[in-house]
């Protein structure tokens, strides 16, 4: 049975693929919290490739996988993944390659700078969470449990991962697997240059944001043509 890692994208956890696994029944799908996210430990070190590359090999324990599906920084980590392992395709949703508006971003933006407001917000979320949790549950109670998760990292941990792996990517090491590369990039979604993901083989959701939250049909459909049926 055909192999699938999903990796989530920071700030995220596991459950962002829940929907999207349901989809995929009758695939081998594995996922897991990343590092610095979720439930999994969150140390107080640097958050960069190597350390999350590392951590994902010691949790596969030599399990092979064929195939990969990463969001945003899951997407880096993917690619990076694949540059060193053989895996059959890798699908990059909504890969983050606009350092500029990464840098600008409300969210990534505070924690790059690590400024006040993000620190602030880490420290008191025990607080307001809960001010925020009844109007997600009735509103998108669908997606709660991955709301949940949104609280789970720390600002050392988010703060530390956008300043190295966001910010240090290197797009141009994406020639050394083309051919294994597929992108799933959101209409809307702001972070993806389209001038770089053209140059490869590409599928253009509609409406779609950086978030793939009810674009999980699309995708399954996208990733089920490109590795054919179990």
């Amino acid at each position: 049975m055909k192999k699938i890692l999903f990796l989530h994208g920071s700030a995220g956890s596991r459950n962002n693929f829940k929907y999207l696994i349901k989809e995929l029944k009758g695939y081998n799908c594995i996922s897991f919290d990343l590092i610095g996210y979720g439930n999994e430990k969150k140390p107080e070190v640097i958050y960069n490739v190597d350390l999350f590359l590392k951590f994902i090999k010691e949790k596969l324990n030599d399990k092979k996988i064929d195939y990969i599906v990463g969001h945003s920084m899951g997407a880096i980590l993917a690619k990076e993944f694949a540059l060193n392992n053989k895996i059959r395709k890798v699908f990059l949703i909504n890969y983050p390659m606009d350092k500029e508006k990464v840098k600008n971003h409300w969210f990534s933006g505070i924690f790059i700078r690590d400024s006040l407001f993000s620190r602030m917000l880490c420290h008191t979320k025990i607080i307001w969470k809960y001010i925020l949790y009844p109007f997600f549950f009735i509103f998108n109670y669908k997606y709660f449990d991955s709301f949940k998760d949104y609280f789970k990292h720390t600002n050392h941990s988010e703060m530390s991962s956008v300043n190295n792996v966001f910010m240090k990517d290197n797009l141009e090491n994406l020639d050394k697997i083309k051919d294994k590369v597929i992108f799933i990039s959101g209409e809307k979604d702001h972070f993806v240059i389209r001038n770089v993901s053209s140059k490869y083989k590409e599928y253009l959701i509609k409406k779609m944001g950086h978030s793939f939250f009810c674009y999980e049909k699309e995708i399954s459909k996208i990733i089920k043509k490109e590795i054919g049926y179990r």
